[in-house]
């Protein structure tokens, strides 16, 4: 078993849930954080089968108070894994898009990471932790309908970039892991005669996850891509 502590946003479902789920597996101490406090508890529930150590914390990751307030209140003494997942995505046409929608995005897929990140790396200075940040390939490439969603994962690519070059003299290793279309909860409520059993699974991206992190330390997976292996959907 290991004594090491993974924190991972937006883990109550999807991408972020398989993730604590396979660190859990593993040994790590987990904790998940979300907005929804009714289903970060039941995923912790689900997650702790076993006698797994995983802990929810309600946390807006948008908010600068509440981020602060959890690494305070968790007493978090040791990370060596931080997995920045917590995203939010919306879908309509630029001219239709709502300022509202435009901040909320850029809020919780870019200010997020950066303030979560911002204090998670003082911690993982003392390990020589890794970071994940989950990208997507709209973070990449220009999408119909995708303006505000895009704009906040072009965004997050860019910021990871920076920080990779930035933790390296610490001993920190930074990973983008850029997800195409993943069958998550994400994609409940999107317009579109979406193939879901065409897509890849959240598993996938923990998979991936996974192999990064146990790289020797003198290697280091700097961005994966993990696309459904049909191709465009």
């Amino acid at each position: 078993m290991s004594n090491k502590t993974a924190v991972i946003t937006g883990g109550s479902s999807g991408i972020g849930y398989s993730i604590a789920e396979k660190l859990s597996q593993n040994g790590f101490r987990v904790i998940i954080t979300g907005r929804n406090e009714g289903k970060l508890l039941k995923a912790a529930e689900k997650l702790r089968a076993g006698g797994r150590d995983v802990v929810p914390v309600v946390c807006d990751v948008s908010n600068p108070g509440e981020v602060d307030l959890f690494f305070r209140a968790e007493g978090l003494e040791r990370l060596d894994v931080l997995v920045n997942n917590a995203g939010v995505a919306g879908f309509a046409p630029i001219e239709q898009t709502s300022l509202e929608d435009w901040n909320k995005c850029l809020a919780i897929n870019l200010t997020g990471v950066f303030l979560v990140t911002r204090r998670a790396i003082p911690l993982l200075k003392k390990t020589g932790g890794h970071i994940f940040n989950i990208v997507s390939v709209a973070g990449k490439k220009g999408f119909q309908n995708c303006g505000a969603y895009s704009a906040s994962k072009f965004g997050l690519y860019g910021f990871t970039e920076v920080l990779r070059e930035e933790m390296r003299p610490n001993g920190i290793k930074v990973t983008a892991i850029v997800p195409g279309a993943v069958d998550t909860p994400l994609f409940d409520g999107v317009d579109g005669n979406w193939d879901r059993g065409k897509m890849a699974r959240p598993s996938d991206i923990a998979d991936t996850l996974w192999l990064a992190l146990n790289q020797s330390r003198a290697a280091l997976m700097e961005e994966v891509i993990v696309a459904p292996a049909c191709g465009a959907l």
